[in-house]
C-alpha cells in the first residue's frame, strides 16, 4: 500500500471549522478586553450621589456607577465636605483653593478618601484627577508644602505608591488646583482592589510625612476611573466550554 505524505499531514476538514471559531472567539476576546480598558467612570462631584451627603464622616460610601468612594479618617468626626467653588464664603476661615467654580471634595481634620470597584475584589485604575492643597489657615507661603499620595493595593495585599508635589499659591494667596494625569503608569500600570488618597507634609529635613494635626488637608475633583468589566475573561472561557461540549456532541452522533 502507498501513503502519500501529503494527504497524511493534512489536517482533518472536521476540525477546520472549530480552530476557525476558536480564533474568531480569541479575536472578540481581545477586542471585548481593550475596549473594557476604556470603559471610564468621571467623578466630578456634581452630581446629586454627593450633594445629598455634602459632610462626611469616617466611613461615609457613596456609590456612584460602578465605583464606591469612602470618606476615612483617624476620628470618627468631620473627615470631608463638598466645597462650593463659586462661593467664596465657603470654608472662609481655611485656605481654599482659587481656581476652581465647580464642586470639588475637599478632605479635612485628617481625613483622606479610597475608591474601589462595586463587585468585591474586581480591579481598577485611577488614570487621573486634579487636586490642590487646603491651608489651615489663610496666608502666603512661599515653598511646597507637601504631596499629594496615591496607594494602590493589590490582590496579595501588597502595595504600590505614587506621590506628587502640591501646587503653590496665585498672587492672592489662592490655592491652586493641578492636574495629574499619569497616575496609572506612575503606580505601575496594573489593577488595585483599593485606592487610597491623601497627603503628607514636608519637613524641614525634606521628609514627607503624615501627620496628625489638621494640617495635611486637600481638594480632589475629576477623578477619573478605568472600571473595566471583570467578566470579559470568564465569559470567553464560558464560551470555549460551550464550543468544546458541542462539538463533542456533533462527533458523538456521528
Amino acid at each position: 500500500m502507498t501513503i502519500n505524505p501529503a494527504q497524511n499531514s493534512r489536517p482533518s476538514r472536521r476540525k477546520l471549522p472549530l480552530v476557525k471559531t476558536l480564533a474568531t472567539l480569541a479575536t472578540a476576546a481581545v477586542l471585548s478586553m481593550s475596549q473594557a480598558h476604556a470603559t471610564i467612570v468621571d467623578i466630578d462631584f456634581e452630581d446629586s450621589a454627593f450633594s445629598d451627603v455634602s459632610l462626611f464622616v469616617n466611613g461615609d460610601t457613596v456609590e456612584y456607577k460602578n465605583v464606591l468612594f469612602k470618606t476615612e479618617s483617624l476620628d470618627d468626626g468631620l473627615s470631608g465636605a463638598l466645597i462650593d467653588g463659586s462661593d467664596p464664603f465657603t470654608f472662609f476661615n481655611l485656605g481654599f483653593p482659587g481656581n476652581n467654580i465647580s464642586a470639588y471634595y475637599a478632605a479635612v481634620n485628617n481625613g483622606w478618601f479610597s475608591i474601589q470597584h462595586k463587585i468585591a475584589g474586581a480591579g481598577i485604575r485611577l488614570t487621573g484627577l486634579d487636586f490642590s492643597f487646603i491651608a489651615p489657615l489663610p496666608g502666603f507661603l512661599n515653598f511646597t508644602v507637601g504631596q499629594l499620595v496615591v496607594a494602590g493595593q493589590k490582590a496579595d495585599g501588597s502595595f504600590n505608591f505614587a506621590s506628587r508635589d502640591f501646587a503653590g499659591q496665585d498672587a492672592q494667596g489662592n490655592w491652586q488646583f493641578d492636574t495629574w494625569n499619569s497616575i496609572s503608569s506612575d503606580l505601575g500600570g496594573g489593577k488595585f482592589t483599593n485606592i487610597s488618597v491623601l497627603a503628607c507634609l514636608y519637613t524641614d529635613t525634606g521628609a514627607c510625612v503624615f501627620v496628625d494635626n489638621n494640617q495635611a488637608q486637600f481638594a480632589v475633583d475629576n477623578l477619573a476611573v478605568d472600571v473595566a468589566a471583570p467578566a470579559t475573561v470568564g465569559l470567553f472561557a464560558l464560551s470555549l466550554a460551550g464550543l468544546f461540549a458541542a462539538n463533542r456532541r456533533r462527533q458523538q452522533a456521528k
